[in-house]
């Protein structure tokens, strides 16, 4: 584990013991079952991976950086595109039908991430 880094916790709340002579249960128990990196936690946990776009911010240049870094990146992972416009408050769920991703990055490769803005929360229930 490194110092400073997100981690993913599996854990498992049992039921408290029983006291015989009392019949009270004492507090839950926690048993922790796994512990990884957040990082590692979507090769083993993941279904699809959405990339969301303003409506505004698609351009031609934008498109091509996209399909470069999912060209670097082929795997097994659904890919999901989710378009929104804010001032028409429309949302448009597209999931591709060939293109698949990996999570993880390629030994010696490294993929420049391009910025992206954050959905409003109102459109991306």
């Amino acid at each position: 584990m490194l110092k400073s880094s997100f981690i993913y916790v599996r854990t498992f709340i049992k039921e408290g013991w029983t006291n015989r002579d009392t019949g009270k249960k004492s507090e839950p128990r926690v048993q922790f079952n796994n512990f990884q990196l957040l990082h590692d936690v979507m090769d083993s946990y993941a279904k699809k991976l959405s990339i969301q776009f303003n409506i505004h911010d698609i351009k031609e240049k934008r498109i091509k950086e996209i399909q470069e870094l999912l060209k670097l990146h082929v795997g097994k992972h659904k890919l999901n595109f989710v378009i929104y416009d804010n001032e028409e408050q429309i949302k448009l769920q597209m999931p591709s039908r060939k293109q698949k991703v990996k999570s993880k990055r390629k030994q010696g490769v490294e993929a420049t991430e391009p910025e992206f803005q954050e959905c409003p929360a109102r459109l991306c229930d």
